[in-house]
């Protein structure tokens, strides 16, 4: 159970730090929140939205473009 549960934890950091929601700090012990985590927990966002969003959004994107994304 210890091996299951240790190891979905991991899995999970590492799918919110790909998806710049957290950094682990370089002892891998500490999580520091991202802005994009900030913004995806204060929306109830799941974290691949907020990084598909990350992904997408420029600055120069067009008004079709930003209703297409959304």
């Amino acid at each position: 159970m210890n091996k299951f549960l240790s190891h979905l934890i991991e899995k999970s950091l590492v799918e919110l730090e790909l998806s710049h929601c957290i950094e682990v700090g370089e002892d891998n012990r500490s999580i520091e929140p991202l802005a994009y985590g900030r913004i995806a927990s204060y929306y109830y966002l799941k974290h691949k939205t907020v990084k598909m969003f990350k992904d997408r959004l420029k600055p120069e994107c067009s008004t079709e473009e930003l209703l297409s994304i959304l």
